[in-house]
């Protein structure tokens, strides 16, 4: 009997070449729709689940109250918050401070020495100082070396095995030195696996705290940029330590909080809500967002279900066709259950078939998906498990049983309750309540797409908003040279030369020294007031050293007063040049 319904399905597939395309594209088409969005929310949702210890591991973070009120929460912290943590509270088992070097110089560099002998200094962006401890709070396998012990001496560094390969090829890193800034000596002790793409830290090097000073850092409380990390004891209720925040701070910081009028408080994140659910700013890397990962969810599932209904429509549509085989059937024995268990075989064929196109769709067109949302998704969605874990392929049979056999189910009933006297007379017509269904489907098909387009619509001109909103500074044609990480008493000679050097070309129009550029975090923070005020009004300002060529070549405007001249350069760090002038933007 199933032998004759496959033969039956097969050969009515086809008969009706073009329907059985439109049918089975159709619900390929949802399908890998379906799986790549779905990918793609699996992938945001599994940022740093991979670590061991996940569960216990916390980001502190801080904001601020009164006069220092308006400035936004912090995921950076002071670096003597994780050792105080770790010694006043017993709850914490461990803590790791990672900070940029950019906290401490204007640009790193790595200088090495390739196989002729000849030295090599590169630019190193992905770079961090790090406790020793947080290659055993965090799971970053090791290929070579022993994360216990790499960073426990100063001037250690641990790096990528994609650094390895970069700067050594195929010789053994281990105990090579590298020259930090051509200042450094710094020995390799250890090789780890990339960071997968699904962490929230992403970093090729990492370089031992110890090498910045012995203990250094663990009586600073004035200092709020240091990423601090804690992990808890098994168990540990988080809301319990947090109870124990506000005298933990009176205790460091209530005289300073008085003196200058303002409220600092911590706040322990889970790490695995860091990437969606961060809140702060001056984060390691542009966070996601829930809502986004809800949004999407809704509409995979949307595209599902308009596939469905379409197939849905097109079937029962066929129903005038198939009703005098129907109508046949009947009169030589054929029970309703048979025929209904033909027309759901016909579904489960076709949607195989549609499984199978979708398969070869994502295939073809998984390789272009990473590129096309920015993310090294292929890599990421490998590293967090999902070709592993056993909720994807349910959910894959899940999608396929429901759309086999349920969205199957209605045309195979309807097909089956026609009236055999009547279909063979010609005289057959649907019930009232039948066509009320398929139009109903028809106009839920209609709705659904209607927002789908107009939720494309929206996004695309918010992002065509975002890309043509003037910024306030001109960005095209603009080429950031980066200078030296360590200067002398010679730099300002060197710049005025490399400067002369690059005005000579004709198609250098203009140059202007920074010490950061628009678009950057900065690093330089202070407070700052009225000079007819007291250090209760202190506010927390951003501040960069430009000099009078800097709004030209980026072609900002003043809204008052007038720009920065050649005679207002002074050294800002020599009280006895006088006054520094400034320029404000509109909100300071």
């Amino acid at each position: 009997m199933l032998r004759n319904y496959f033969k039956i399905a097969w050969r009515n597939l086809l008969r009706n070449k073009v329907f059985s395309i439109v049918n089975i594209f159709g619900l390929a088409i949802g399908m890998a729709a379906c799986f790549f969005i779905f990918a793609y929310v699996h992938f945001e949702s599994s940022y740093d689940r991979f670590h061991q210890h996940a569960a216990d591991l916390y980001r502190v973070n801080i904001s601020f109250g009164g006069s220092f009120g308006g400035f936004p929460a912090l995921s950076t912290n002071h670096p003597a918050t994780g050792p105080a943590m770790k010694a006043d509270f017993p709850e914490v088992k461990d803590f790791a401070r990672l900070a940029s070097p950019s906290v401490f110089l204007p640009a790193t560099t790595i200088t090495y020495m390739n196989p002729k002998g000849t030295d090599v200094t590169l630019n190193q962006d992905k770079i961090f100082f790090a406790d020793p401890s947080f290659l055993t709070m965090f799971s970053f396998p090791f290929v070579a070396g022993d994360p216990a012990t790499a960073l426990n001496e100063a001037q250690s560094i641990v790096i990528s095995e994609s650094m390895a390969k970069k700067y050594f090829g195929n010789a053994d890193p281990l105990g090579k030195t590298v020259t930090l800034n051509q200042h450094q000596p710094m020995k390799v002790t250890g090789v780890f696996k990339d960071v997968p793409e699904n962490s929230h830290l992403k970093f090729d090097m990492l370089m031992s705290f110890l090498t910045i000073g012995d203990k250094w850092g663990y009586t600073q409380w004035g200092w709020p940029e240091f990423y601090t990390y804690v992990q808890l004891a098994p168990g540990t209720d988080p809301k319990t330590v947090e109870a124990k925040f506000p005298p933990f701070v009176e205790k460091y910081l209530g005289q300073k909080q008085r003196d200058l009028n303002f409220k600092s408080y911590l706040h322990l994140q889970p790490i695995a809500d860091i990437h969606l659910r961060s809140g702060a700013i001056r984060g390691p890397e542009v966070g996601g967002s829930d809502k986004e990962v809800y949004f999407l969810t809704l509409i995979g599932m949307l595209i599902l279900v308009i596939a469905w209904i379409n197939y849905i429509n097109l079937s029962t549509a066929k129903s005038v066709e198939r009703a005098k085989e129907v109508g046949l059937r009947k009169v030589v024995g054929g029970l309703r259950r048979q025929i209904i268990g033909q027309f759901i075989l016909e579904s489960v064929l076709v949607n195989l078939l549609a499984l199978g196109v979708a398969a070869i769709i994502v295939v073809l067109c998984f390789p272009l998906f990473g590129p096309f949302i920015g993310k090294a998704i292929d890599r990421g969605t490998a590293s967090s498990g999902i070709w592993h874990a056993p909720s994807f392929w349910l959910a894959t049979l899940s999608v396929y049983l429901v759309s086999a056999f349920l969205v199957g189910a209605y045309p195979a009933f309807v097909l089956s309750g026609f009236r055999p006297a009547a279909v063979l007379k010609g005289k057959f017509g649907n019930s009232g309540r039948g066509i009320f269904l398929r139009k109903s489907l028809v106009v839920v098909q209609f709705v659904l797409s209607l927002l789908l387009i107009a939720g494309s619509i929206t996004v695309y001109s918010q992002l065509r908003y975002m890309q043509r909103e003037s910024l306030g500074y001109d960005k095209d044609q603009i080429v950031v040279v980066k200078a030296p990480a360590f200067t002398d008493s010679t730099f300002d000679t060197k710049m005025q030369v490399f400067q002369s050097g690059l005005q000579q070309d004709p198609a250098v129009l203009d140059i202007a020294p920074s010490s950061d550029v628009p678009g950057k975090i900065v690093t330089d923070r202070n407070a700052m007031r009225r000079a007819t005020e007291d250090k209760t009004h202190n506010q927390v300002t951003s501040l960069s050293r430009i000099n009078d060529r800097f709004l030209d070549t980026y072609g900002m405007s003043l809204a008052a007063g007038r720009n920065l001249q050649k005679s207002d350069t002074v050294n800002p760090f020599n009280p006895l040049y006088g006054k520094i002038r400034l320029l404000l933007n509109e909100k300071a």
